[in-house]
């Protein structure tokens, strides 16, 4: 009940109703317990409310804490204070009043950023969903009706919950919004970006909401943010080449132990930039990608392989998210990939391997001839690796499976040629000399077929080319044989029952 009431009449309405108070002389506040309620139920409220009525309190409270005596008194105090900071994800779900108040929200959250509590995760989060929601809200095709999504916090039903400001959302104060988020944007995003290097604490909350701000700042300022941030480490005369490379390892490996702790310093803030990269990737243009993937190139490169996991999740980040420049950049990025040599380091070799994937899917789903020959040498790779220790067995298996799922939900709507096109190009795996690659092609067609059953029947002569492995005279595909053909055969059985 209380919560569709703070639905249909906003926070500001309840709280004139039920007010927080806080009793400075006896160091009580009162209706505290009904802060859990807002932070579930408040939707499409304003900001302005938020910032003149639950951040005057909070800061009292707080200011209070340091003057409590008992520790007791003074911890209480502190845990209202940080219930009513944590209310501002709930206030920035979808406000009303983005475009004239989120000035003033701007600095409220450079503020709490700084703040030697963990007020940055609220702002952290907070300024996400208002990024994410807005975003939203302006790119559909029409008004959002925004009920729709506050029915979900209720079990029953809620088809006479009303409240004029949740009824629609209008597309246009949406636009207006966005405007007014993307002119703060670009402050926010250095600054974020400056405590996502310099604090190790805060790091993981603040990937999100950079993600979120990198989208609407514009690819110019995200690239000369990086360059600053390149500037700012000292690392951007990187050299790029292989020759450059040797040298400069050359010269640091002449003069001793005393740069040792020099270069840990800089592999630390490579890595670091490599994390940043993986969080912008998705809003950057061909400009900026070519800046981060130089930045990368110049990381795997190195003699000294610190960074290669980082760099190569950076660069599958690329792959993931613009598949037209990972096809412009083939030829270079294979090059790169195929001089990796993970031996026992299991991170690096999950970041090639996830490299591979994102690199087979794209190639298999454009299906060019130019393509082809690579798209055999990535699926080779996935083979071998099949056939290799525990762990990369485990890991090749995984991406295996996620290319599977990738294609069968292709946007294109051609998700089973897809998925056939991987099918046929493993099945020809079957016919090489080699009975190590044939067996680790009969492990992934048994690991392929396992997940689909329907290609038992639409695969032509698939149940026939497994089966007669059987008669091969090396053990090793025998066994793997033998077993893989439980597979399709119970397959074939299960799904001549479902077709009965």
């Amino acid at each position: 009940c209380i919560g569709a009431a703070i639905v249909a009449m906003g926070p500001d309405k309840i709280h004139s109703l039920l007010p927080i108070s806080f009793e400075e002389a006896w160091f009580t506040c009162s209706n505290m317990w009904i802060v859990p309620i807002l932070n579930k139920y408040v939707y499409g409220a304003s900001l302005q409310h938020f910032l003149e009525y639950i951040v005057p309190l909070a800061k009292s409270l707080q200011e209070a804490s340091s003057r409590a005596k008992k520790a007791r008194k003074c911890k209480e105090l502190q845990g209202w204070s940080d219930q009513l900071w944590n209310l501002l994800p709930a206030f920035c779900r979808c406000p009303s009043d983005v475009y004239q108040n989120f000035g003033s929200l701007s600095k409220l959250l450079l503020e709490m950023l700084k703040s030697d509590r963990c007020l940055y995760k609220s702002a952290s989060k907070g300024l996400q969903q208002l990024i994410d929601g807005t975003r939203r809200l302006s790119s559909s095709d029409e008004d959002v009706e925004v009920p729709a999504e506050v029915s979900a916090l209720f079990s029953s039903k809620t088809s006479n919950l009303s409240c004029v400001s949740l009824q629609r959302c209008s597309k246009k104060d949406a636009r207006k919004s966005m405007k007014v988020l993307a002119s703060h944007s670009v402050d926010l995003l250095c600054t974020f970006a400056d405590d996502f290097l310099e604090s190790s604490e805060k790091r993981a909350h603040l990937k999100d909401a950079l993600r979120s701000l990198a989208q609407i700042s514009g690819s110019a300022n995200i690239c000369n943010l990086f360059l600053s941030l390149l500037k700012k480490c000292g690392l951007e005369d990187i050299p790029s080449t292989p020759e450059n490379l040797e040298c400069e390892a050359n010269e640091v490996d002449g003069k001793g132990e005393e740069n040792t702790d020099s270069t840990a310093e800089i592999n630390n803030k490579r890595s670091l930039l490599m994390e940043l990269i993986s969080t912008l990737a998705e809003a950057a243009d061909e400009d900026v990608l070519d800046l981060f993937f130089g930045f990368i190139k110049s990381s795997l490169l190195d003699s000294s392989k610190s960074c290669e996991s980082k760099a190569l999740f950076a660069l599958s980040t690329i792959l993931k998210e613009h598949h037209e420049y990972s096809l412009a950049q083939l030829d270079e990025i294979m090059m790169l990939l195929h001089g990796i040599k993970p031996d026992s380091n299991n991170a690096v070799l999950e970041g090639q391997l996830v490299c591979y994937k994102y690199l087979l899917v794209h190639m298999i789903k454009v299906n060019e001839e130019s393509t082809s020959k690579k798209a055999f040498l990535i699926l080779n790779e996935l083979i071998l690796a099949l056939k290799s220790k525990k762990e990369s067995r485990r890991l090749a298996y995984d991406v295996l499976l996620a290319i599977s799922t990738s294609l069968r939900s292709s946007e294109l709507n051609n998700g089973d040629s897809d998925l056939q096109r991987l099918f046929t190009m493993v099945m020809g795996y079957l016919s090489s000399p080699s009975p190590h690659i044939v067996s680790g092609a009969i492990a992934a067609l048994s690991l392929l077929i396992y997940t689909d059953a329907d290609f038992c029947v639409e695969v032509p002569n698939l149940i026939p080319s497994v089966l007669v492995l059987l008669q091969n005279k090396a053990i090793e595909v025998i066994k793997v044989g033998s077993v893989s053909s439980v597979f399709p055969v119970g397959c074939f059985q299960f799904s001549c029952h479902l077709r009965v």
